[in-house]
């Protein structure tokens, strides 16, 4: 039986092993997200392995005001949120094609696209298998892919690079909803728009604080601009004699 907020099926047999072995080494990169209550709004199924494996994972808990607040956050962070950055992923996949997972596999486990996963292993060493699991669990010759010398950066400097780009993007996003909505909703359509547009692209690729945060703040302006409709159609009603 699904959790409450759980919106996709169970994963396939080699996703599943891919996902597993992931977990088993590196652990749940990813956050849990999680209610007051402690449903699980994202990650059902990492939640699920590591629980299996008897890992203990990181856990962001959301607050929220009711069930159908629940269920929106657990919409968007499981159908329009992104997986982690290919500096996070990248040991990850490479850990996977070692071990003779499937590029679609590794896909499914990591959440990107097996094209992503392709592109990752390309600029990078490892020890490629003669063999691969495919998803229907049978063993096929591995493609031999073209070899590129590594990024020369080192992790440790990428990993710096996003911390701090995070910091400035969050404050950003602070700054940006401390904006009267009301002020946001009778900008002009042209405004609103582009406004409607940031808060969209923030709510598909931010972390989890910056999509309530967002999410939070376009509810807010969908009601100003609400009452300021009602407040137009008012005044232009006769004044009874």
């Amino acid at each position: 039986m699904n959790a409450p907020y759980q919106l996709f099926k169970n994963l396939d047999g080699a996703t599943e092993g891919a996902l597993r072995a992931s977990i088993s080494r590196f652990g749940v990169l990813v956050p849990v997200a999680k209610d007051q209550h402690g449903n699980v709004l994202d990650g059902h199924q990492r939640a699920r392995i590591a629980d299996g494996l008897g890992l203990k994972y990181p856990v962001n808990i959301i607050e929220v005001a009711d069930e159908d607040e629940a269920r929106e956050i657990a919409r968007t962070l499981n159908e329009e949120r992104r997986a982690m950055p290919k500096e996070e992923r990248l040991p990850v996949a490479v850990a996977l094609a070692e071990e003779g997972h499937s590029n679609v596999a590794i896909a499914g486990a990591l959440g990107v696209s097996e094209a992503t996963v392709r592109r990752d292993l390309a600029g990078s060493s490892y020890d490629e298998p003669d063999r691969v699991r495919g998803l229907d669990g049978k063993s096929y010759p591995a493609r031999k892919r073209l070899k590129y010398e590594p990024a020369p950066r080192t992790f440790e400097e990428i990993d710096r690079d996003i911390k701090e780009g995070l910091a400035e993007w969050e404050r950003g996003i602070d700054e940006f909803v401390s904006f009267d909505p009301a002020w946001v909703a009778g900008a002009p359509k042209r405004t609103l728009a582009k406004v409607n547009k940031w808060l969209a692209y923030n709510i598909n690729y931010g972390t989890d604080t910056i999509v309530v945060k967002c999410m939070k703040f376009k509810r807010e302006v969908a009601a100003a601009k609400k009452t300021l409709a009602e407040e137009a159609r008012a005044k232009k009603q006769p004044v009874a004699p």
